[in-house]
């Protein structure tokens, strides 16, 4: 028995090797192949280079022998005025070959028809991951003038999603994007009935979906820096809140479990979004870094609740009265795009 498996694994390692041995061959007859069709080329006997390119085009050239290989046919195609079978090959190298750029070396022929095809990406799609904090901006006041309430980050939080972005000027893109978005604040009153201590913290967790306009005025080798503005439509998924009072001589401070505040916030939500960042290019997508602030336009409480206490006891207990507010946001985020080539004539 162990003599049969040694036998079969014999047999399926010779295997392997004949055809690692034939594959090699291969890869030398074309790289034969090659280099004399180069020659047909510089001596002008260009009617035959196709015909003895395209059967090591799918199998026996390596990547860089495949490209050269479509240049010689392309430019063979063009020096017969067959610009039909050249743009047909033309197409058919920009499919293979997405991200090709222009070298010094090639023919101004190639080049030109080159350029006379469409070759940035149609779309990208990625996904995004970062952290943002909160800046609230106080619209009218509701609580007692006395009390000297003031509004401040309680850290940051997190948002996450998807992107979609499409080509639609040069140098310029249409983004959308799906975010789960995580927000918090803190209001915290000096003194509030007979020298007690007040802090409100809030934290929301909403659904967005901005609509931005990418603009990247040019490309430092593997690097484009780009600006973007646009505005950002947002659903409120819940909101809770927790309280804490700290009273004169008494050192633990008084505490509610956290409670939902959902129905005293507004649903939905408007936002402005101005921003930058930074994108790296690697094989059909790129990594990039983004900064953006989004500036709330809509007022984030829900005035017919403001003084409903109905199962939320603790606004009695603590003396706290929702003002209006808009909440403000700056994101740090990073993310990756993946690619979509659709290479077609200008």
């Amino acid at each position: 028995m162990i003599h049969f498996y040694l036998k079969r694994h014999f047999i399926l390692i010779l295997l392997l090797c004949l055809l690692f041995v034939n594959f090699l061959k291969a890869q030398e007859d074309c790289a034969t192949v090659l280099s004399k069709a180069q020659k047909q080329y510089d001596a002008g006997a260009i009617e035959q280079i196709p015909k003895m390119l395209q059967s090591c085009i799918e199998n026996g050239f390596t990547k860089e022998e495949k490209s050269q290989a479509f240049k010689l046919i392309i430019m063979s195609y063009l020096f017969d005025n067959n610009n039909k079978m050249a743009e047909a090959a033309m197409l058919d190298f920009l499919r293979r070959y997405p991200e090709y750029e222009i070298l010094p070396s090639d023919q101004a022929e190639f080049s030109q028809l080159f350029n006379s095809y469409r070759t940035l990406p149609i779309a990208t799609f990625g996904v995004i991951l970062g952290t943002n904090i909160s800046n609230i901006i106080v619209s009218r006041l509701y609580m007692d003038p006395k009390i000297k309430g003031t509004y401040s980050t309680s850290g940051f939080t997190y948002q996450a999603g998807f992107s979609f972005k499409r080509y639609i000027f040069n140098k310029m893109d249409f983004n959308i994007e799906a975010i789960f978005f995580q927000s918090s604040y803190q209001y915290s009153s000096d003194s509030v009935a007979a020298g007690n201590r007040l802090v409100f913290n809030e934290t929301q967790n909403r659904i967005e979906m901005p609509l931005t306009v990418i603009y990247f005025p040019y490309v430092w080798n593997k690097f484009t820096p780009y600006v973007r503005g646009g505005i950002s439509f947002g659903y409120l998924l819940n909101s809770s809140a927790t309280f804490t009072r700290t009273e004169p001589g008494i050192l633990k401070p008084f505490t509610d479990p956290a409670f939902s505040i959902t129905d005293k916030r507004s649903n939905f939500q408007l936002m402005a979004v101005i921003g930058m960042g930074i994108s790296y290019s690697l094989k059909r997508s790129n990594l990039f870094l983004d900064i953006r602030y989004n500036l709330g336009f809509l007022n984030q409480v829900n005035p017919d609740e403001r003084y409903n206490t109905n199962n939320l006891d603790p606004y009695l207990k603590y003396y706290y009265v929702d003002n209006d507010f808009r909440m403000n946001n700056l994101c740090f985020s990073i993310g990756y795009n993946y690619k979509f080539y659709k290479p077609e004539k200008r």
